[in-house]
């Protein structure tokens, strides 16, 4: 079953590459971004976190987060 898989997925590259559908895409030649901050995130969390810092938004729960952490630091005794 993943033999096949990864045929297909590797079909459809070559695919996209003889239609010139992976050139001109933004980054091209670059080194792709370090996202190890990502490894114990699912693809789906990590594909809208993504997406939301690229549109320069926050989640709400960052926010929370970083509004509340210097709160509890001076609550400590």
């Amino acid at each position: 079953m993943l033999r096949a898989l990864r045929t297909l997925i590797e079909r459809q590259i070559l695919k996209a590459r003889a239609e010139g559908k992976l050139s001109g895409l933004a980054g091209e030649g670059k080194p792709l971004p370090d996202r190890s901050g990502e490894a114990h995130v699912d693809a789906g969390t990590a594909a809208g976190l993504h997406l939301m810092a690229e549109a320069g938004v926050t989640p709400e729960e960052f926010r929370l987060k970083r509004n509340w952490t210097p709160r509890w630091r001076t609550m400590r005794p």
